[in-house]
């Protein structure tokens, strides 16, 4: 796939993503299988609540977020550092600054390891960290 642009609309709010690979055009153009989710969020969120995005992945969801309660409500956590790049690149195609954190979330304090699953980079979990290969 020859990287590019590309456009979406939901509920009246236009964005558009960087994509550089197959997995990426259609995880976006299908807005990763949530479209009705994303609908809802959209409807329900209002501008006094704070959004978390965990496992931002490209920022699809706090891009468009940001868009409807402004940027300065959202607060994106991304373990992969290509995937944290590829977003603030989206974030800034769409004229908008995000708080982003280039960590994994877990409910317990002890280091771990990140699995990814190599067939697509929106497949990631954490492991033992005895389990642990460097990339």
């Amino acid at each position: 796939m020859t990287p590019g642009t590309i456009k979406i609309s939901i509920e009246n709010i236009e964005t558009k993503f960087r994509v550089e690979t197959g997995s990426d055009f259609v995880n976006i153009k299908t807005c990763y299988g949530e479209k009705k989710n994303l609908s809802d969020l959209i409807n329900e969120i209002n501008e006094e609540d704070v959004f978390y995005d965990i496992g931002a992945h490209l920022g699809m969801y706090s891009i468009i977020i940001a868009k409807k309660i402004g940027e300065e409500k959202i607060v994106s956590f991304e373990p992969l550092e290509e995937n944290m790049e590829k977003m603030k690149k989206n974030c800034s195609l769409n004229g908008v600054k995000i708080e982003t954190k280039n960590t994994a979330l877990s409910n317990v304090n002890k280091e771990r390891c990140l699995k990814i699953e190599s067939f697509n980079s929106t497949q990631t979990y954490l492991t033992e960290s005895k389990n642990c290969k460097k990339r």
